[in-house]
């Protein structure tokens, strides 16, 4: 019921929510009928290195329904202000039908299965790979825990789940870490997933079993390098630079930095859609129409973003499951001596500022020895930022071309004889750093 002096919008939004949660079917196209509305991309990445998942209630094993009732045993999201009294949601409804819930996409687990060698067996290898791998003491790391909360991002499950494969000899898919975050999760569902037989042998870290750079290095990749643009391609990078030129007021820097050939590994911040072309079209004709590019996987769906990727030589990552066929496409690259740009932000800034960066270039730098050469881009944001659907021409505020900024750093040289996790870190937060100071 709506209350006199108050705006009616809190007190609607509130009761046909509690009526979504009760089972009643709203019709929300025809909710949002009369408000403009727009697409918004969401990343693929947590926003996010915090868990928010709601607690299951406890209930009491002496209570029981009828057949045609249900308990709703989640907990909600408060939706009430404060000073306001919240209907609690753990309850009986007796008006409502059993609500049927999407069932797992995973099967259910047998109760044979947990047996304690078994699941300890896994948990102790993971627990000695992240003491390994992270420097961490093996009486910090809490099995209920998420693994994110101990810094492990996508391309440290992928390699996680490589060199778990290795130690299993069971291929794995690295996003069940992501369905499964937690070590006990993990390791109660792997015997179901794979079948293992009821007791798994205790192991420890085998040293002889080939790395993750190993792999990488030599590896088969599944897709191969791009070729060299042809002569179309090479006339539309020619006009894109001429016209960009025209259009914006472009200042390049730093291009001596640049090695005359490969390998080496350009890792520009990301503004833009179009980044990688504009440096492509300030980098010497030898290198410009033979460098690869790693790029979204979403890019070559798509037969207009399909032919943009082939114009700098694009490699697909698949960012939401196994990206290491690309990084052995991009691994074999640099072993041909070819240049290799990748945007260690892994997509492109919201809000004009710089992202933190993924350890991709670092590993590949050290695996191959390629150098890592820092650029700072300035200005693209302003031109073509994510939220628009084409680039800014004109900066009618101040009556003048929009600027646009192309700063090459000093090579990055990766150490040799040495590496690791701890050394990718730190050279991926030296690399930032240096993208970071090009800002003048």
């Amino acid at each position: 019921s709506m209350q006199q002096g108050q705006s009616p919008w809190p007190q609607l939004l509130q009761t046909l929510a509690q009526l979504y949660l009760r089972g009643v079917k709203v019709d929300w196209s025809g909710f949002d009928r009369d408000y403009p509305r727009s697409r918004l991309q969401l990343p693929t990445y947590p926003f996010q290195r915090q868990q928010y998942w709601f607690k299951t209630a406890t209930l009491n094993p002496q209570s029981s329904t009828s057949s045609d009732q249900t308990v709703n045993t989640r907990q909600t999201p408060p939706l009430f202000s404060q000073g306001e009294k919240a209907v609690p949601t753990t309850k009986i409804s007796p008006p409502c039908k059993k609500i049927n819930l999407e069932p797992s996409p995973y099967p259910p687990v047998p109760a044979s299965i947990f047996k304690r060698d078994n699941v300890e067996s896994i948990q102790n290898w993971i627990v000695d790979w992240l003491v390994e791998k992270l420097n961490l003491e093996a009486t910090a790391i809490d099995a209920s825990k998420s693994l994110v909360d101990y810094g492990l991002d996508s391309l440290g499950a992928m390699e996680l789940a490589q060199e778990l494969e290795n130690w299993l000899g069971h291929s794995l898919n690295p996003t069940l870490f992501w369905d499964f975050p937690t070590i006990e999760s993990f390791a109660r569902h792997l015997p179901s997933e794979l079948n293992l037989p009821a007791s798994v042998e205790k192991k420890t870290i085998n040293n002889d079993t080939p790395s993750f750079n190993d792999n990488l290095l030599h590896g088969n990749p599944s897709e191969p390098l791009p070729p060299p643009r042809g002569i179309i391609a090479r006339i539309v990078i020619w006009l894109f630079g001429v016209i960009s030129r025209f259009i914006w007021h472009i200042e390049v820097s730093g291009i001596e930095h640049v090695p005359k050939s490969g390998p080496f590994i350009l890792t520009p911040n990301h503004e833009s859609h179009f980044d990688s072309l504009w440096i492509s079209s300030y980098l010497p004709p030898s290198l410009r129409y033979s460098f690869c590019c790693l790029a979204k996987q979403e890019h070559f769906e798509r037969l207009t973003t399909r032919l943009f990727a082939s114009l700098v030589g694009g490699i697909p990552v698949n960012r939401q499951g196994d990206a290491l066929p690309a990084l052995r496409t991009a691994a074999k690259a640099l072993s041909a001596q070819q240049s290799l740009l990748i945007h260690p932000e892994g997509t492109r800034t919201r809000t004009g500022k710089l992202l933190p960066f993924h350890r991709g270039p670092a590993k590949l730098a050290i695996a191959t020895g390629a150098p890592l050469i820092p650029v700072r881009i300035i200005g693209a944001y302003d031109i073509f930022p994510p939220h628009r659907k084409l680039p800014s021409f004109f900066d009618w505020k101040r009556l003048q071309r929009r600027p646009l900024q192309i700063i090459f750093g000093k090579p990055i040289l990766p150490p040799k004889d040495e590496e690791g996790w701890a050394l990718e870190t730190r050279l991926t937060e030296q690399l930032r750093s240096a993208v970071e100071s090009l800002n003048n």
